[in-house]
């Protein structure tokens, strides 16, 4: 028997199978292009869709999760913001790109830009960029952030989490979450361990 012990952020105690999540790693094809206007075309679309899909987010959200779900709603501003686009819209102009690639490289060049800067709203700017970049990335033929739970509920295992995952995962699947990582936002669990058949027993004290 495996017996991982942890800071606990809420009481309660969570009994069934467990999921391991581990986030998607990908590579991305570059590959030259010869209609560039088309290209953009396809940004775009996929651009309008992402806002789309996070608009749906904040109101499928923001009336359980309250001002938690304002964060769908700072992503999508980000996203609106011309910055962002001619900076991904140049890459596709002048190196003749994807614009899955362009959007991969652009997010890459402004991370490592700003990856130590300290001040906790650059770094809020940071992460949500990340997840919108990944967004685009899915749309554009990527991978896809939407956790899938299963059919039944389960207590999820990962590494760490963002809040725009937890949020988009379905709470009737959901029993809890185990992370490795601490998170500042967030806060689980404070003793668990494993049974048979992969069962998980937790307690999550304060």
């Amino acid at each position: 028997m495996d017996v991982y012990k942890g800071t606990g952020a809420f009481s309660g105690i969570a009994i069934g199978k467990i999921l391991y999540y581990h986030k998607s790693e990908y590579q991305m094809r570059q590959y030259e292009i010869t209609d560039v206007k088309t290209e953009l075309n396809i940004f775009r679309q996929a651009r309008t869709r992402v806002m789309e899909q996070l608009e749906d987010l904040y109101e499928k959200n923001c009336i359980i999760q309250g001002t938690q779900a304002e964060i769908f709603l700072r992503q999508k501003n980000l996203l609106e913001g011309k910055s962002f686009q001619r900076a991904i819209e140049s890459v596709i102009q002048s190196e003749k790109v994807n614009s899955a690639y362009a959007v991969m490289t652009t997010r890459d060049e402004m991370l490592k830009t700003f990856r130590n800067l300290e001040e906790p709203a650059i770094k809020e700017r940071l992460d949500n960029m990340r997840e919108i970049s990944d967004r685009l990335i899915g749309e554009l033929g990527g991978i896809s952030p939407r956790i899938d739970l299963g059919d039944e509920p389960v207590i999820v295992v990962t590494e760490s989490i963002t809040p725009t995952e937890l949020m988009e995962m379905d709470k009737d699947k959901l029993m809890a979450i185990v992370t490795h990582r601490y998170l500042s936002w967030f806060r689980y669990v404070s003793c668990c361990h494993y049974g048979k058949n992969n069962e998980y027993t937790g307690s999550a004290g304060n």
